[in-house]
């Protein structure tokens, strides 16, 4: 779980959850209300993760499996990932750039 990097405070697995689907660049400290940031690194990481979901498509399209059976498949890593997305998150004070 993400740690605030101005007062250390550890976060929530469910704090975590409730402040990614809320879409902001800045993410604040339950705790001392201070602006943080998701890494660089995090970012990464995330998106990388991301991508997994569609390339699973391509095979199972490619070998011919019922839609039913890809959707299904689709919808199960989605909800794998939306449940641990918040461990990959790592916070700093500052705003990173990417590249």
């Amino acid at each position: 779980m993400p740690c605030c990097q101005n007062c250390g405070h550890q976060w929530s697995w469910g704090t975590t959850f409730k402040k990614i689907w809320t879409f902001k660049r800045t993410l604040t400290c339950p705790n001392c209300q201070v602006v943080q940031y998701v890494s660089k690194d995090a970012r990464f990481k995330i998106s990388l993760i991301s991508t997994i979901i569609p390339l699973v498509l391509v095979p199972l399209i490619a070998f011919g499996f019922a839609v039913k059976s890809i959707v299904l498949v689709e919808f199960l890593l989605l909800g794998m990932f939306s449940l641990y997305m918040p461990n990959l998150y790592e916070l700093t004070n500052e705003e990173e750039h990417l590249w």
